[in-house]
């Protein structure tokens, strides 16, 4: 009786050790993986170096920095001031971006740079576009 009861237990405990070491290995893939999110983010934006940009004109981006230490949401800073930030879910899906200003949250800039379902790629596309945009405006 005694025997039979510890082999399950310790049957039991294997088991739980084989979903604790996948949970384990599975939430650190993810992690690498919104570290690169960010990493990815500074390169395409010109920033891989050392994380910051020398452009002065407003609309240049002169910061990205992962913000938290789950790595989930990115800092984002212009050279006018403005601060932005990313938020992702477990797998590096952008959920959410919002841009502040001098005067508060910036809405047309949040809405032109996400919207809804915008992968990490369209954002940093939409980024891409909204700094030439403004270099434009200023030629």
């Amino acid at each position: 009786g005694g025997d039979e009861a510890a082999a399950a237990a310790a049957a039991a405990g294997g088991q739980n050790l084989d979903r604790f070491v996948r949970t384990l290995r599975r939430e650190i893939v993810r992690y690498h993986n919104r570290l690169g999110v960010s990493a990815d983010l500074r390169r395409r934006l010109g920033l891989h170096d050392s994380g910051t940009a020398q452009d002065a004109r407003p609309n240049a981006l002169v910061e990205v920095g992962i913000a938290d230490i789950e790595a989930k949401q990115i800092n984002l800073a212009w050279a006018d001031e403005r601060t932005g930030r990313l938020v992702m879910d477990d797998d590096g899906k952008v959920v959410k971006f919002v841009v502040f200003g001098v005067e508060g949250r910036d809405w047309e800039a949040s809405g032109d740079i996400f919207t809804k379902d915008d992968s990490i790629e369209d954002v940093a596309r939409k980024l891409e576009e909204y700094m030439e945009a403004s270099m434009r405006e200023e030629d």
